[in-house]
């Protein structure tokens, strides 16, 4: 029997690049040996950048983003499976966007520096970082690695499905070798979303394109490319796959009164095999929920969220509907749950961070106070919990589930391994 790996909540090293900049996205290499992060301030400008450390507190390198007078900053950055290549993209002013890739053992050398229309998104890697996928405003673009190891766009495609029907681009995901891309649209005007699927090759080939009733905030794909997720502005989330072709495999939405905006989705698929999603999804407060007032009149009545985990054994009987997946277990968060939800391969741990901003549950900085959360993904069982004086957005999980990489508006990057664990 493997051993499970063991975690303490303080983590082995943290590091603060920037004082008072949050980070708003961080990326870890399969092995958990790499770690990128970018800084961001919502209201602020200043010198924003990319660090990269290699599992260790001091960074190996960083990049400025956009001069000293750069405005929002990196709003996402990706690492290939292998570690060798990093991606980051955010927004420079009120106009522009931004996209730079890295390469990351040769002191971060810009490999791609392009000013985009529009804040960029959401960047995707595949594993040996040869393939870039972005995503900004109602576009996706897919850019290729050349022999000189630069980067070139081969492909661009509008998130339309017809002249009225136009989708913002949220998210976007690449499976391990890159053959298939999915992405996330929302119409704000319907209130409606679409699950863009697409094969590639030389170019961006369409496949499908699924619309559903709510917007699509996050999309994930397993590392083979057969199956992918979205989670929804209602809290629900939705598997696909190729062999069922007419809309999800299913959807699911936890009875839960006041769910809404599922900010965090992992999927993976596991040697057993079965499908495992995770899904983190924001509770309205009673007051605001059913009388319209603002949620953050009191600690009492503040918005919490709700981390669930489904799992699908792919017993298809092969005949009627496709059955429903099994919610393992879910569980209240302090705070709103944000994108740090993610799960190792073989879906033994799962990561959540929580938070929320303008909340008039803390102090002059409008942010509510945040926590770093580890659970066991069978039971729900908590290993750990880390808290912060300011919310948390990302976190991530190596493959092996050995290492975790998180990011604080407090301006702070954490590490947690396993492997450095003292023994009690």
């Amino acid at each position: 029997m493997i051993a499970e790996p063991r975690y303490r909540s303080r983590p082995l090293w943290s590091h603060t690049p920037v004082a008072d900049y949050q980070i708003n996205s961080v990326a870890l290499s399969d092995d958990g040996h790499v770690c990128l992060y970018g800084t961001a301030s919502e209201s602020g400008q200043g010198n924003m950048l990319v660090g990269c450390h290699l599992g260790k507190q001091q960074p190996a390198w960083q990049v400025e983003v956009g001069g000293d007078m750069s405005r929002e900053g990196v709003f996402w950055v990706a690492l290939s499976g292998n570690g060798h290549i990093g991606a980051a993209g955010g927004k420079t002013d009120a106009q522009q966007g931004f996209l730079q890739v890295y390469d990351i053992f040769n002191h971060g050398r810009l490999l791609l520096d392009e000013i985009l229309p529009a804040r960029v998104n959401q960047v995707a890697l595949n594993q040996t970082g040869d393939r870039l996928l972005v995503v900004f405003n109602g576009r996706v673009r897919l850019y290729f690695q050349a022999q000189d190891k630069r980067y070139q766009l081969v492909d661009e495609y509008p998130l339309c499905l017809n002249e009225t029907n136009q989708f913002y681009s949220k998210s976007c995901a690449f499976s391990t070798d890159g053959s298939r891309a999915v992405v996330a649209g929302i119409n704000y005007d319907l209130q409606v979303g679409c699950v863009f699927c697409f094969d590639v090759d030389s170019t961006l080939k369409l496949k499908r394109a699924d619309q559903l009733d709510s917007g699509v905030m996050r999309v994930a794909i397993t590392h083979d490319g057969s199956y992918w997720a979205a989670s929804m502005q209602d809290g629900s989330c939705a598997a696909f796959c190729d062999n069922h072709i007419e809309g999800p495999l299913w959807r699911y939405l936890p009875q839960k009164t006041g769910l809404y905006r599922a900010y965090g989705l992992a999927i993976t698929l596991t040697s057993e095999p079965a499908l495992v999603v995770a899904c983190g999804a924001n509770i309205r407060s009673p007051q605001s929920y059913w009388q319209g007032m603002h949620p953050f009149q009191s600690s009492s009545t503040q918005e919490q969220g709700f981390l669930y985990v489904l799992k699908d054994h792919l017993h298809n009987p092969g005949r009627g509907r496709y059955p429903m997946p099994t919610m393992l277990w879910g569980r209240r968060l302090a705070y709103s749950v944000n994108p740090g939800v993610s799960l190792d391969r073989e879906a033994t741990l799962v990561t959540a961070t929580d938070g929320l901003p303008g909340s008039d549950v803390i102090i002059a900085s409008g942010d509510s106070p945040g926590n770093f959360y580890l659970f066991d993904a069978g039971t729900g069982c908590q290993r750990w919990h880390f808290h912060t004086q300011r919310m948390n957005w990302p976190m991530v999980l190596s493959q092996d589930g050995k290492k975790v990489l998180g990011g604080s508006d407090n301006g702070s990057v954490y590490y947690w391994d396993s492997d450095a664990l003292e023994t009690a």
